[in-house]
């Protein structure tokens, strides 16, 4: 499986326009430096190549939501979706609500650290800390 290519294909068929006015108005967060396409594009670059290089089959970070196949033959299918609004609501138990919250932190603290976003980590991490207080 060629990942360069594969990741060029993904990117070139992306409306980075209609991307960075999205992330623009939604106040994307970056490490100290000024949003531009170009930091869009790597963004996406290095969320794919550890999806590749780890054969996951879904991750789910800040505005893309990615799905992948993998064959027997090397070869991958990936979907790739801009999701700069993601809203859920459960209020069919409150208690398992406060569950699957700490559940759903623990994943994305998991998934930050795998992608090296140590900043998006730590605010994670605090979210969790204070949800598991209250559930003490």
């Amino acid at each position: 499986m060629d990942k360069a290519k594969i990741i060029h294909n993904v990117l070139k068929q992306v409306d980075w326009d209609f991307i960075f006015l999205c992330a623009k108005h939604m106040k994307y967060k970056l490490k100290k430096q000024r949003l531009t396409k170009e930091q869009l594009i790597l963004d996406l670059t290095d969320i794919l190549k550890n999806m590749l290089e780890s054969k996951k089959n879904k991750l789910i970070v800040d505005f893309w939501t990615i799905t992948a196949e993998y064959t027997e033959d090397d070869k991958v299918c990936l979907e790739v979706i801009f999701t700069p609004i993601i809203v859920w609501s459960d209020n069919l138990s409150t208690g398992k609500s406060k569950k699957t919250s700490e559940e759903r932190l623990k994943e994305r603290l998991e998934l930050a650290l795998e992608i090296e976003d140590y900043t998006k980590a730590a605010e994670i991490k605090k979210s969790l800390d204070k949800l598991q207080s209250k559930l003490k």
